[in-house]
């Protein structure tokens, strides 16, 4: 199996302390130590086949040397290529709930941070502030579901 790769521009402003980011279309301007928004993507497989995923973007340094990291890639809520809940439209509706929201899991950062170059760039930081995110799901999965039996019982 061969990679499947995106291809992206960073343009460094190392007096401002930012970087520009041109990835599929779409411009991501970072400060140092800034977080993206979800960034959505298309992966071209083959002549038929492109998946889609999601990324966000840390600028951890942009002084004395440029430190960028790119999440792994999520599935997209709205429109994941394999069902990500059970039953499958669950996913869908907490987006139309909740809007755009990690489906990786806490473990994919998780493990990223833990090791190699995303650990020494400090992106434990960010996978400890995740679980106010995970509340968020959770609080609005439960008022889905109750909601939803509610509606068909």
């Amino acid at each position: 199996m061969r990679d499947v790769r995106v291809p992206f521009t960073v343009r460094w402003n190392r007096d401002a302390h930012s970087a520009t980011v041109d990835l599929q279309g779409t411009t991501v301007q970072l400060k140092e130590g800034g977080w993206s928004e979800w960034v959505r993507l298309e992966f071209r497989v083959n002549l038929l086949v492109r998946l889609r995923g999601m990324v966000q973007l840390h600028l951890r340094r942009a002084t004395g040397d440029l430190q960028l990291y790119v999440s792994p890639v999520n599935w997209p809520p709205d429109a994941p290529v394999v069902p990500i809940s059970a039953p499958a439209s669950f996913a869908g509706e907490l987006y139309e709930g909740l809007g755009i929201y990690r489906t990786l899991g806490l473990g994919g950062g998780h493990v990223a941070a833990q090791r190699g170059p995303a650990r020494r760039a400090g992106v434990h930081g960010r996978t400890c502030s995740a679980p106010s995110t995970t509340a968020r799901v959770s609080s609005c999965a439960r008022s889905t579901r109750s909601s939803s039996i509610s509606s068909s019982a």
